[in-house]
């Protein structure tokens, strides 16, 4: 097929083939020897410059008749099976771009776009690779533009739906196509600034008469208190509070895997997490933290002013031999 396109373009510019100063195909070293002229080209035997660092291959060369610093090349190697071309202008030549055919575009592997709408009831399920409108009566939650992509023939398709204007013009939704078993999965809405807060998400307060809430899925608030029903972590500060050494919380860290009276990942996986109960854990370590803290702070400052003295008299000791050395010099003249 390369090789008509090739041919049929070769016919149209024959007339030009007449201002040729190349009546044989010119082999070239390198592809970028530009000459300026028109003509039938070829490499044998060499890379430089060549499009996929093909060895061999032929095609033809053009000019601007105006102006010689112009033109392109369009070419097709021996063993490519490809055809490629690229522009010269003003010395600088371009990349090599692949002129797509029959053997190298796959159009499947790009979204079609030859569906101006859709509105037909359940068309969206049958609906892949491509964008379109969709009409809301189709199955589709708003009337807008439509996209479907994915991969194996469809069957794993995320659809994305928008409102063009209808709905108030700030609604995105989303679905996906499990496979597996050929079914859509239910569509979900994108929240924004522009929707979380609307009419449908209500964050009043409310009392829930019952003694236990159970959800399987997400909670939204914008504020949660949490009863105390036992006293909050600030005992740590108490002068009677027994401080663990450092050494002792060492070796349970070793033994344990984790800090002292935190759970473990077996109990959380299994009994979940007690959120105040571990709250006032999480602060019961943070106060402990900020005591070791403190204390070797304290332990820092009592080894700097050691230091202190100890230089002190390290510094008097040293004065006081060079005195005594003094005197001896004097005396030994």
């Amino acid at each position: 097929m390369k090789k008509i396109i090739l041919a049929f373009i070769l016919s149209t510019i024959s007339p030009a083939f007449a201002f040729c100063q190349w009546l044989n195909p010119v082999q070239l070293g390198d592809m970028n020897n530009w000459s300026s002229q028109p003509g039938l080209i070829g490499w044998y035997g060499t890379t430089t410059n060549a499009p996929n660092g093909q060895t061999y291959g032929s095609g033809v060369q053009f000019t601007l008749p105006q102006d010689g610093r112009f033109g392109a090349q369009l070419v097709i190697p021996t063993f490519d099976n490809q055809m490629y071309y690229r522009r010269y202008t003003a010395g600088y030549w371009n990349s090599w771009v692949k002129v797509w055919s029959e053997d190298n575009f796959d159009p499947d592997q790009y979204l079609d776009r030859s569906y101006p709408y859709i509105s037909a009831a359940g068309s969206p399920n049958s609906f892949s690779n491509g964008y379109t409108f969709a009409y809301a009566v189709s199955g589709t939650p708003w009337n807008g533009s439509l996209i479907s992509y994915g991969g194996f023939g469809g069957d794993y398709d995320t659809q994305i739906s928008s409102d063009y204007g209808p709905a108030g013009g700030r609604h995105i939704s989303f679905r996906t196509r499990n496979g597996d078993i050929q079914t859509w999965n239910p569509w979900y809405e994108f929240y924004h600034s522009g929707n979380l807060n609307n009419a449908n998400s209500d964050f009043t307060a409310k009392t829930v008469n019952c003694a236990n809430v159970f959800t399987n899925g997400n909670i939204w608030a914008k504020e949660i208190r949490v009863a105390a029903a036992n006293p909050w972590a600030d005992y740590v500060f108490r002068s009677k509070y027994r401080l663990a050494s450092l050494s002792r919380v060492k070796d349970y860290i070793e033994k344990n895997g984790r800090l002292p009276n935190m759970p473990s990942s077996v109990q959380i996986s299994k009994d979940g997490v007690d959120v105040y109960a571990m709250l006032k854990l999480q602060m019961k370590k943070i106060e402990e933290l900020t005591l070791y803290l403190l204390e070797k702070d304290k332990e820092i400052k009592i080894l700097k002013q050691k230091q202190v003295k100890s230089d002190q008299q390290n510094n008097h000791e040293f004065q006081s031999l060079k005195k005594q050395l003094s005197k001896l010099r004097i005396q030994s003249h």
